[in-house]
């Protein structure tokens, strides 16, 4: 009787574990049609998976498109970032206040997304090793440019 209960015990704690590993993160148009609204929307998006390197994204973009994709982080690696990826290209306008720096401590992602009408949107982004937490910068094919933490 002990160890079955002890075995739905831990089941309960690996499904409440298994539920909070998500968090939220807050996107913000800073250039293209979507920025130029007033007041300009603020995209709360859902990352599923954030305990593994890999997971589901959702969100709603203005006025009601739903998108979802997924995502992925190289944690771990060494984070190098090469000319025509989106930090690079807009990191400097649009993450002011941020340096990134080649090697260790910074894991790099992307997630990419298609949403119900047809726009695509990838996101790239850094993470601090051991966290879940970061930055990143976004673009769809409708000529918005995203920034976002989370």
């Amino acid at each position: 009787m002990g160890t079955r209960r002890l075995r739905f015990g831990a089941l309960c704690v690996a499904s409440t574990l298994n539920a909070a590993c998500a968090l939220n993160a807050t996107m913000v148009p800073v250039a293209g049609p979507l920025s130029e609204q007033k007041p300009v929307p603020v995209v709360k998006v859902r990352a599923d998976g954030i305990l593994g390197n890999s997971g589901k994204i959702t969100f709603l973009l203005p006025p009601d498109d739903p998108c979802e994709g997924r995502w992925a982080s190289a944690a771990g690696q060494d984070l190098t970032i090469a000319s025509g990826n989106l930090i690079s290209q807009y990191g400097a306008t649009y993450l002011n206040g941020y340096s990134l720096s080649t090697g260790r401590g910074q894991n790099p992602g992307r997630a990419l997304a298609t949403c119900k009408t047809g726009r695509v949107v990838d996101l790239e982004f850094v993470t601090g090793a051991g966290t879940a937490h970061g930055f990143g910068i976004g673009k769809d094919n409708q000529q918005n440019i995203f920034k976002f933490v989370f």
